[in-house]
């Protein structure tokens, strides 16, 4: 019933996230107005947004509030994805950090404390943790990629290298598992709590 519960306040969020940015659209083109009405139309666009950024938030406190009590990797993570989403960076980080601390398999746990520390302008914290994703994922080829990057980024070629080679070797391996089940989606992923779809 949690777990329901947490799915529908996820789908929420993202259904409120872009209202949000429908708005935030239609201000910027509101910016553009003709002349003589633009008073009242971006007065109207403003307070669409700010109502629309109200629900956005109102359903990420409701969808962290069900994480605490599901306290889940998969949660932790989801809400995590969330933070960033609304560039609550501090917040992303520590619920990544809790995701992997309650399950420290997850390769996309740290894959996203890469990504969070990218955003946050910290590559070498980035680089570690994509480190880390490779490490507890071998087959997952984007966070070779995304690694590779990170270290042409720090300005160590080696590193970087040695990076793509694990990104083309995770790419084969998994281009050759598609090809022996051809049943299996390449859209396949791991969905809100990790589970596949």
């Amino acid at each position: 019933r949690q777990v329901q519960s947490f799915l529908r306040t996820y789908g929420q969020v993202e259904e409120s996230k872009r209202e949000f940015a429908e708005a935030l659209l239609g201000f910027v083109t509101d910016l553009e107005g003709s002349f003589g009405n633009e008073g009242y139309r971006l007065r109207a666009a403003i307070e669409t947004m700010q109502g629309s950024l109200s629900a956005w938030n109102t359903a990420v406190d409701t969808l962290a509030n069900l994480t605490d009590a599901l306290d889940t990797a998969g949660a932790r993570l989801a809400l995590a994805r969330v933070y960033l989403d609304q560039h609550r960076l501090d917040d992303a980080r520590r619920e990544g950090q809790r995701a992997v601390e309650l399950d420290a398999t997850r390769a996309d746990g740290y894959a996203l404390l890469g990504t969070i520390a990218l955003v946050g302008s910290d590559p070498a914290v980035a680089a570690e943790a994509l480190r880390q994703a490779t490490l507890s994922g071998p087959d997952d080829a984007l966070a070779f990629y995304q690694l590779a990057s990170t270290y042409d980024l720090l300005g160590q070629p080696s590193e970087a290298a040695e990076a793509r080679h694990g990104f083309a070797a995770a790419a084969e391996q998994r281009l050759g598992a598609l090809w022996r089940s051809p049943a299996q989606r390449l859209s396949d992923t791991e969905p809100v709590l990790g589970e596949p779809s």
